[in-house]
C-alpha cells in the first residue's frame, strides 16, 4: 500500500494550521449568535484583551468581552449546548495549537471533554469538528483515527469545509480508513469549493490517479448535497 506523498502531508500540514485561525474566528461569531440576547444587557467589557483575542478565543458575544465570558459560562453550567461548545472550543484551543497558553474559561481537562462532546452529540458542527481533532492527533484522548473520522464525518455532511479536507487526509492515508484515492479527491473538491486553498491538495491527490478515477470522483463531488441538519 503507498502512503502519502511528503509533499502533499507538507501541504496539508500547512494548510491545516492556516485554516485553524481562520476558523477560530469566523465561528466565534456563529457560535455565540445563539447566546446573544442573554448577554446583550452587559456593558462591562475589557479593553486591555480587545477584539483580536475575543476572536482567537472564540469569547466574543456581540460587543462584550469579560463579562459576556462569565455569562457564557453560566450558561454552559446550566446546560445550554451552544455555550458548552463556545467554552470548550476557547479551552481546547491551546492545546490544539500548541500554544501552551492558559484556558480563558479555566476548565480542567474532564470537564472540557464533557461539553465537548455534549455539544457534538447534539449536533453542533463546530463541536463535532474539535472533538474530531482532538481524536485525530491524540490531544487529552487517547489517539483514535476511527473515531476521529466519525466525528468529522458528521461536520462534513453538513458543509463544514475543514471536516471535509481531514476526511480527504484521513481517506488519503489510509487512517481511520481504507485508503481511496477517489474519496480523497471527493472530499478535499468539496472543501474547494468552500475555501480554494484546498484545491491544492485535491490537485496534489489526482497525480496519483488515473483518469477514470477523478471522473468517479467528480461525478461524486458534483451530485453530493449537504444534509439539512446543521447548528
Amino acid at each position: 500500500m503507498k502512503f502519502a506523498s511528503r509533499k502533499v502531508l507538507m501541504i496539508a500540514t500547512q494548510i491545516i494550521a492556516a485554516s485553524l485561525v481562520l476558523s477560530s474566528v469566523i465561528e466565534a461569531g456563529q457560535t455565540v449568535d445563539a447566546i446573544n440576547s442573554v448577554t446583550a444587557g452587559d456593558n462591562d467589557s475589557d479593553s486591555e484583551y480587545g477584539n483580536f483575542e475575543c476572536q482567537v478565543y472564540q469569547t466574543w458575544v456581540g460587543n462584550q468581552c469579560i463579562r459576556g465570558r462569565d455569562k457564557v459560562m453560566a450558561l454552559a453550567i446550566g446546560g445550554n449546548n451552544q455555550a458548552k461548545c463556545t467554552v470548550a472550543i476557547a479551552d481546547a484551543r491551546s492545546t490544539l495549537d500548541n500554544i501552551g497558553s492558559e484556558r480563558p474559561y479555566k476548565t480542567d481537562s474532564k470537564t472540557l471533554l464533557s461539553y465537548l462532546k455534549s455539544a457534538a452529540a447534539d449536533g453542533i458542527t463546530q463541536c463535532e469538528l474539535t472533538l474530531g481533532k482532538l481524536y485525530w492527533n491524540g490531544l487529552l484522548v487517547p489517539q483514535n483515527w476511527k473515531l476521529a473520522v466519525q466525528w468529522m464525518q458528521r461536520a462534513a455532511q453538513k458543509g463544514d469545509p475543514e471536516s471535509q479536507s481531514g476526511l480527504g487526509e484521513a481517506y488519503f492515508t489510509g487512517r481511520g480508513v481504507t485508503r481511496d484515492l477517489v474519496r480523497a479527491y471527493f472530499w478535499f473538491s468539496l472543501a474547494a469549493a468552500n475555501q480554494q486553498y484546498y484545491a491544492k491538495l485535491r490537485d496534489s491527490v489526482s497525480q496519483q490517479m488515473t483518469k477514470d478515477q477523478i471522473l468517479e470522483a467528480q461525478r461524486l463531488s458534483s451530485s453530493w448535497k449537504p444534509s439539512n441538519s446543521t447548528k
